[in-house]
Order: structure tokens, then C-alpha cells, then sequence
């Protein structure tokens, strides 16, 4: 049986955050992610980054923001094995297909 542990409480740091900590005196309880967990977390933590984006006005906290969400899809990207070519590859897909988002058209309902 192929059962997926409950991970308690907590959310998915940066690499150095630990070492951090440390520094600071504080006493943290870390776990080490299976490669499967570590992609859900992945995919939480985009979200989470994207809602930070939403909610900064300004050109130093968006970049900010942007290279947060960034990271996180480069590390989704990483551990699933995408290339950059498969990448391209499906936006242009998508483009042709569907069109960007380059014109500014908002729906209304």
C-alpha cells in the first residue's frame, strides 16, 4: 500500500533557513520531504507566492515577489524533470491555441 504520511503542521522553507535559525538561538523541528511531498509543498508554495505578488504595489517589491514565485517554479521544474524545450515547447502551444496575455482583455460576468 502506497500511503502518502500526514506531514503535521508547518510549511516548506528555503534551504538556509535552518542554519538561520540556529543563529538566532531558536529551537525548530524540521522533517525531510520525500521526493513526492516535497512537489505537493512545491505547489503550495507557488500559490502562497502568488498571493504575496498580488498583494505588494510597487516595481522593487514585485520584482521581489516575482523572483520568489520564480524560484519555486524553477524548483518544480527542477524535480520534475522539465526542460526548458518541453517548456517552450507547450507555451507556444498554448499561445497559438488560446493567445497570451499581452492585450489586456478582462472578461466580464
Amino acid at each position: 500500500m502506497n500511503r502518502m504520511l500526514v506531514l503535521p503542521p508547518g510549511k516548506l522553507i528555503r534551504d538556509n533557513y535552518p542554519e538561520i535559525f540556529k543563529q538566532h538561538g531558536e529551537n525548530i523541528r524540521l522533517i525531510t520531504l520525500t521526493n513526492k511531498q516535497l512537489i505537493e509543498q512545491l505547489k503550495k508554495k507557488a500559490v502562497e507566492e502568488a498571493q504575496e505578488m498580488q498583494s505588494v504595489v510597487g516595481l522593487p517589491s514585485e520584482l521581489e515577489e516575482y523572483c520568489d514565485l520564480m524560484k519555486v517554479m524553477m524548483a518544480i521544474k527542477q524535480k520534475r524533470g522539465f526542460t526548458d524545450e518541453q517548456i517552450q515547447k507547450v507555451m507556444e502551444e498554448k499561445r497559438q491555441k488560446k493567445g497570451a496575455f499581452e492585450k489586456g482583455i478582462y472578461l466580464v460576468y
